[in-house]
C-alpha cells in the first residue's frame, strides 16, 4: 500500500463573538475539498460521514488529545532550528454534522489564541495520510 501525505489548507479559524479564538471550526466539509497533493496543484477530494466515522474511530481509539502544531512543525521536514514543535492546541473531540462536515473541539494554548485573535493566524491546514484503497 502506497500511503501519500496531504497538506490541507481550507479551514478559516473564524473569530467568534467579541473577535475570540474559536473552541470549535470545520476541519473538512461535507463533500468536495481541494488540497495539495504530494506537491501537486490543488486537487479536490470528497469527504463524507463514513470518512468521518473511520477519523473520530481512530483518533478516539488513541485515548489522547491530538496536537495542533505552528507551521506543521511536527512533520518531517519543517522542523524549526532549535528542533522545538510546540503545540498551539489540542483537539479534545471530533464529531460528523450532516451536510457540514468534520468539526474539531479545540483547546488553545495562550500563545496560540493570542496569535488567532490578532488575526495573524487565519486557517488551519490539517495533514493527514491516505491511499487509493481506503
Amino acid at each position: 500500500m502506497t500511503v501519500h501525505g496531504i497538506a490541507y489548507g481550507g479551514s478559516e479559524l473564524k473569530l467568534g463573538p467579541e473577535k475570540k479564538a474559536p473552541d470549535r471550526f470545520l476541519l473538512f466539509k461535507a463533500g468536495a475539498n481541494f488540497a495539495t497533493w504530494d506537491g501537486s496543484p490543488r486537487e479536490v477530494f470528497f469527504f463524507d460521514q463514513q470518512s468521518a466515522e473511520s477519523i473520530i474511530s481512530e483518533t478516539s481509539s488513541r485515548g489522547r488529545d491530538m496536537v495542533i502544531d505552528f507551521e506543521h512543525q511536527t512533520q518531517q521536514g519543517y522542523k524549526r532550528p532549535d528542533g522545538k514543535a510546540p503545540a498551539a492546541g489540542w483537539i479534545t473531540k471530533l464529531e460528523w454534522e450532516d451536510k457540514k462536515g468534520l468539526l474539531a473541539t479545540v483547546r488553545w494554548t495562550e500563545e496560540a489564541k493570542s496569535l488567532i485573535e490578532s488575526e495573524q493566524y487565519r486557517y488551519f491546514s490539517p495533514v493527514f495520510a491516505w491511499d487509493q484503497k481506503d
